[in-house]
């Protein structure tokens, strides 16, 4: 059952947030195995002289193209920004910035990194095998459509990454590590290979006692491009990492409803009859995670073996961006994760780390994310008391 986050579970997280120390920041997280050059656009729909009016939603855009069937159209495009992008940078940059040390490893530029990446937080190591992707994300208040081209993440990335990385630096950094990210399956054509020769030359040759401390986390992206074989052949693969290693698989609500669809979980004849939490359990049984989240733009939930949770988030009504919203929504949960935070705290914290971001624009510290959430906190009083005022 969705349940409104109190002011008491932002009072707790606030408190437990605003004591987080060395223990914390001393934990290691390594993010994998993309990258991309991403240049924001806002689609204009008209210009007077006072300025450009943009396309606010994408059903306000998709009417207009659709209208121009048969006809052609001209649009305008105004390129706001130029800047990183990818699961993996994104969800690291967010991590180093919160104060966690990580490493994101992934395609990033070679021989040398791409400029764009000089822009992570400091914190933040880079270790690059490949060139990025290139990614046109056309912005809009309820959602983005991204533009990607995938030409250098095509290629056989395991085998780049054995080659033009050391193994025994690769070794070494993953001994170190507290949590694995997985990310961006979808847009690597070859990634199950790649994950799977990760986990088999690299953790599952860990000792016993750090396999069983050890995280591992999932971020596919959007799967619905992807063939059937493919979406079968990444069951088989979560349920192989699930079997050692304490799992996450972390979804936004198109993705969790993709491949509920394409595992061939529905129950109910019409698309939309089952509700997330339906969606959830058969998605966490069907891939055997420890837990896995569905995180909607409002709202987010996680199911385990035991328990669900389903909580109400802040919803950002004319977002800076929403490009990297999910990746930092993943890196507020694990983060919480690796701090010990109850799974109420790590839904609350990463709903904060990402509408902070997207109502920004940028990557928020943790001393950012503590004003976000007090603010926050402020609004649920306000709203409480308002509430008791017309219950009398």
């Amino acid at each position: 059952m969705e349940e409104i986050t109190t002011p008491q579970a932002l009072t707790n997280l606030i408190r437990t947030l605003s004591a987080a120390g060395a223990e914390v920041s001393s934990k290691k997280v390594i993010v994998g195995f993309d990258g991309f050059v991403d240049e924001i656009i806002r689609p204009i729909r008209s210009r007077e002289a006072s300025g450009p009016t943009y396309f606010s939603t994408i059903t306000q855009f998709s009417s207009f193209t659709a209208d121009a069937a048969g006809k052609s159209a001209d649009i305008e495009i105004e390129a706001q920004e130029v800047r990183f992008g990818g699961n993996a940078p994104l969800m690291a940059n967010g991590l180093a910035r919160l104060g966690m040390e990580c490493v994101c490893i992934g395609t990033l530029g070679y021989p040398s990194i791409n400029p764009a990446f000089e822009q992570m937080a400091p914190g933040c190591c880079r270790i690059s095998f490949a060139d990025p992707g290139t990614c046109h994300a056309f912005e809009f208040h309820d959602g983005k459509l991204m533009f990607a081209r995938l030409d250098s993440l095509a290629q056989d990335l395991w085998q780049q990454l054995c080659v033009r990385v050391d193994p025994a630096r690769l070794r070494e950094e993953y001994q170190e590590a507290d949590l694995i990210a997985f990310a961006d399956w979808s847009n690597l054509t070859q990634a199950t290979t790649l994950w799977r020769n990760v986990k088999v030359h690299y953790l599952d040759t860990l000792p016993e006692d750090r396999k069983k401390q050890l995280r591992v986390f999932f971020d596919l992206a959007d799967p619905s491009r992807r063939s059937t074989d493919d979406l079968a052949a990444l069951a088989h693969l979560l349920n192989e990492f699930a079997q050692t290693y304490d799992s996450t698989l972390g979804l936004n609500e198109h993705e969790a409803r993709t491949l509920y669809a394409a595992w061939g979980l529905k129950t109910h004849p019409q698309h939309g009859g089952e509700t997330l939490v339906d969606i959830g359990r058969s998605l966490r049984q069907h891939c055997q995670v420890t837990r896995l989240v569905i995180h909607p733009i409002d709202q987010s939930l996680v199911i385990t073996e035991g328990s669900i949770l389903h909580k109400t988030g802040k919803k950002i009504a004319e977002p800076c961006i929403s490009t990297g919203g999910g990746d930092h929504y993943n890196a507020g949960f694990c983060y919480g994760l690796l701090a010990g935070y109850p799974l109420e705290e790590c839904l609350v914290l990463a709903m904060a780390v990402s509408a902070c971001y997207v109502s920004s624009g940028r990557t928020p510290d943790r001393s950012e994310v503590l004003t976000f959430l007090h603010e926050w906190l402020q609004q649920e009083r306000q709203r409480g008391q308002t509430s008791s005022n017309n219950h009398y």
